[in-house]
């Protein structure tokens, strides 16, 4: 090497070393291509972390795999029921069924994770396993569509009489329960709603009291049928499921206004005090319509209504009850000796036709 070749090493040693000549037989400047590095092939497993599904609908986990010197052999296991995995697209495919999105462990659960898992094998080694993952498929849950049976939701009732009914609920998804029952609406007072613990079924039994068909609800009903006075309810059945799942049924009665006769309570027969004469009289509406007045038919000279208590009245009477007192001071010279005859007239209902009573109540002077 000649002393103009060292210059030129030294100048280029740091990239193109000293044992080659950079220059051209003409004198022009070389440069070498670096040499790349040889990089073997690797393995790589390559899998989502997770992915969704919804009961009834068709969905699918993709896989890619690679191996060095061979082919890549992916195989699954723990796959749920009706789930399918192609060998040859690397694809897993599921259509969940009603029920696979529940949990048993966690009945509120509204999804159920089921872990599969992938493993990767070379075709030239089926023995050994290059890598594992896990896949987790969620599954949610879709609720069942309940329904009862056995259920009139429109039902005729009478004041006084026990209506009871049993009805059942099928629920696809519990069919035994338990079930909560939870009413809506204008629910009247004194319904009493009983599900079976546990079992499929519920109970509905309700008395309307005598003077249901004048409360607050709505009086404003006529049955053409029965020709009858009567109060239409309409109020919601609430079922709820043991995974919250609600279903509404509507329901609507017409209570059959049951008539009563006025309560009269008086004495019979008097006996007067020289020419004087006092009688009470009690009266009570049981239908709770309205409160009772107390006239007398043709009252004698002398008879003076001096006292009158009543319950008040208002939207609903809740104690419709009158009580009268009748003072008689009559002339004694005229009237000793005497049997007189008292006509007692008690009425009471709303519109144009009260109900009344007569009743007779014989003093002895």
């Amino acid at each position: 090497m000649n002393i103009k070749q060292m210059i030129l090493c030294g100048a280029v040693a740091l990239t193109m070393g000293c044992n080659s000549n950079p220059y051209s037989k003409e004198g022009t400047y070389v440069q070498t291509a670096p040499q790349s590095k040889y990089v073997a092939p690797i393995n790589y497993l390559n899998t989502p972390e997770s992915v969704d599904f919804v009961e009834g609908e068709k969905n699918e986990v993709a896989l890619d795999a690679q191996v060095a010197n061979g082919t890549a052999v992916i195989s699954v296991d723990q796959l749920p029921q009706g789930a399918q995995f192609d060998t040859l697209t690397n694809k897993i495919t599921w259509t969940p069924v009603h029920g696979d999105g529940r949990d048993p462990r966690d009945p509120t659960a509204t999804s159920r994770v089921y872990k599969v898992l992938v493993s990767l094998r070379n075709s030239n080694d089926n023995l050994t396993v290059l890598q594992q993952k896990i896949v987790l498929m969620v599954v949610h849950f879709t609720p069942g569509q309940m329904s009862v049976s056995n259920l009139n939701q429109t039902a005729y009732l009478r004041e006084m009489e026990e209506y009871k009914t049993t009805f059942t609920i099928n629920d696809p998804d519990f069919p035994q329960g338990p079930f909560i029952l939870v009413p809506d609406g204008q629910f009247p007072q004194g319904v009493i709603l009983t599900p079976s613990q546990p079992g499929g079924t519920g109970t509905i039994s309700f008395t309307p009291n005598s003077r249901f068909t004048n409360s607050v609800y709505d009086n404003n009903c006529t049955v053409q049928q029965a020709q009858e006075v009567c109060n239409q309810v309409k109020w919601n059945l609430k079922i709820a499921d043991p995974h919250g799942s609600v279903l509404v049924v509507p329901i609507t009665w017409f209570v059959m206004d049951k008539r009563l006769d006025l309560l009269v309570e008086t004495a019979d027969f008097v006996e007067g005090q020289g020419g004087n004469a006092r009688i009470f009289v009690h009266a009570e509406d049981p239908n709770g319509e309205s409160i009772p007045t107390v006239t007398l038919d043709d009252p004698p000279t002398g008879v003076m209504m001096n006292k009158v208590l009543s319950s008040e009245s208002g939207d609903r009477i809740v104690n419709p009850k009158t009580y009268v007192q009748f003072d008689w001071v009559g002339n004694p010279n005229s009237i000793i000796g005497t049997t007189k005859v008292l006509i007692l007239n008690v009425c009471a209902g709303n519109g144009s036709t009260p109900r009344c009573v007569k009743k007779n109540i014989t003093v002895n002077f």
